[in-house]
């Protein structure tokens, strides 16, 4: 398969083993309702990787009318979907949604999921869940990669969610982030809601904001090398130029104090970069 349809800003990590592959690579516009699916080439016989549960970086939530379409058009277009659902446990607004996968009914999505989030990013161990007819093939595939992660850390973690510990977890974190993601965004809009439009963040561990007016990536990236701030730009991954540029940064890291001396640094960085 050589026909690759995945949304546009999206992970370059992912974008970089297509094309390292030499894949013919489509990239489809993203907006408030997640891909946009209208946009997907009537191309036979491909995969589509893609974020619905929360769009990478953007955060938006794939609607359910996208999701049908997208499943509609992988029938009719004989297309693999693989679901990629890297932070979705944490949803601080609404309620819980459906995986892509939970509505297909032609068995085409490849759910994938990691525990780098929910745990800690040094466990480097992740799950897949995918159609039976796939299974064998992704086992001698998987072995060929590279070595799956040690048993000892898989039993671990099994253990762990057995217990009804990791939940517990889960509840117990996603406390301590909501606090944090409320604070942060007090923090943006009264030191720097003159400069950053701050957007919704409805569940995960990051957000993004928008710049108001225009401003240079050069000029942000070398202040930013300045005051050593460790922080994304929306076009660092966007195919072209988006129509806005954007910050990314994450908040779980951040505790109040914390929090408060960042974005101090950041409003200074920023000011130096105009």
């Amino acid at each position: 398969i050589r026909n690759i349809f995945m949304e546009n800003p999206n992970y370059y990590g992912v974008k970089d083993i297509f094309q390292y592959f030499k894949a013919n690579i489509n990239f489809i516009p993203v907006d408030e309702k997640g891909m946009r699916t209208d946009m997907i080439p009537a191309i036979k016989n491909g995969i589509v990787y893609a974020t619905p549960s929360r769009q990478f970086p953007l955060g938006y939530t794939m609607s359910i009318d996208r999701r049908l379409d997208l499943l509609s058009k992988a029938k009719k277009q004989n297309l693999i979907i693989l679901e990629d659902d890297f932070d979705s446990d944490y949803r601080y607004n609404g309620e819980p949604i459906s995986s892509l996968q939970g509505y297909d009914t032609d068995e085409r999505v490849i759910y994938t999921g990691t525990f780098s989030k929910v745990l800690y990013s040094g466990i480097r161990l992740g799950y897949c869940i995918l159609p039976e007819k796939f299974l064998s093939e992704f086992q001698k595939l998987r072995s060929t990669v590279n070595q799956p992660p040690s048993s000892l850390t898989r039993s671990i973690i099994a253990d762990f969610m057995r217990s009804g510990k990791f939940h517990k977890h889960i509840r117990k974190m996603h406390r301590i982030y909501k606090e944090r993601k409320d604070f942060m965004e007090k923090e943006i809009a009264r030191e720097l809601g003159d400069i950053l439009d701050l957007q919704l963040c409805s569940s995960g561990l990051h957000m993004h904001a928008y710049f108001k007016n225009e401003v240079s990536r050069e000029n942000l990236k070398a202040s930013f090398k300045k005051h050593k701030i460790e922080i994304f730009l929306l076009s660092d991954y966007f195919t072209g130029r988006p129509e806005r540029e954007a910050l990314i940064f994450g908040f779980a890291a951040f505790d109040e104090g914390r929090s408060r001396h960042a974005v101090k640094i950041l409003k200074k960085a920023l000011q130096e970069s105009f």
